[in-house]
């Protein structure tokens, strides 16, 4: 009974970002392209929370579990799904350029190899959107002038349909799984690792402790 709560604890722990999942990462993202199933832009949503520092409020990005991303120094390297508006929209503040269309161009190859093929209208969205989309008719976009200087900042952005985002997909979770050479291996080993070390701090406790039974965190 205990093994299985942990198992438990240890899933939920993960969904909340609260313990290591390979493949993963937590990051602060400040807007959604939401998609129509042919990939065209529905709307810019701003995920940006308020909260209060001081005396004043101000908008923080939302911190959300998004595919593991790249730590960048300089070159062009692509994240998988959560990126800043240069690698999904080929643009900047200023509009676009060639070093930005190559942003742009680096982050469509990399999503079309991981879902090309893919079953799932999210998948397709996905993939319908860096087929079609320009980044020099940007300015033929409405849903994006009105929210063009915060969507331009640098902040991360994601991909969404309705009320669903793409990161939170299974038909996406999928691919994305196999071509981060995430195992099913490294994934129980993290696991086990985990279990065990919760089993010691158990079992570390006193035994008027145990009938009070709380997860060490």
């Amino acid at each position: 009974m205990i093994l299985q709560a942990l198992v438990k604890e240890y899933e939920s722990l993960a969904e909340q970002g609260k313990v290591s999942q390979p493949g993963w990462c937590q990051a602060k993202v400040s807007y959604e392209i939401n998609l129509y199933a042919d990939g065209r832009i529905k709307q810019i949503i701003c995920l940006k929370q308020e909260k209060e520092i001081g005396k004043k409020k101000v908008l923080i990005p939302k911190t959300m579990k998004v595919p593991q991303m790249v730590t960048r120094s300089s070159g062009i390297a692509a994240n998988f799904l959560c990126d800043n508006s240069k690698y999904l929209l080929g643009i900047d503040a200023e509009g676009t350029s060639g070093r930005i269309m190559d942003c742009f161009l680096a982050a469509k190859e990399k999503h079309l190899s991981v879902l090309e093929g893919t079953d799932g209208i999210m998948a397709q969205a996905v993939c319908h959107f860096f087929k079609n989309w320009n980044p020099e008719s940007v300015q033929e976009c409405p849903e994006l002038k009105e929210q063009w200087e915060g969507i331009t900042d640098g902040g991360n952005l994601v991909f969404g349909m309705n009320e669903f985002y793409a990161q939170d997909d299974p038909e996406i979770q999928k691919p994305h799984h196999q071509h981060s050479s995430v195992s099913d291996s490294v994934i129980l080993r993290n696991r086990i690792l985990w279990l065990e070390s919760t089993r010691r701090c158990i079992k570390s406790w006193s035994e008027s402790d145990r009938g009070n039974l709380s997860f060490c965190r």
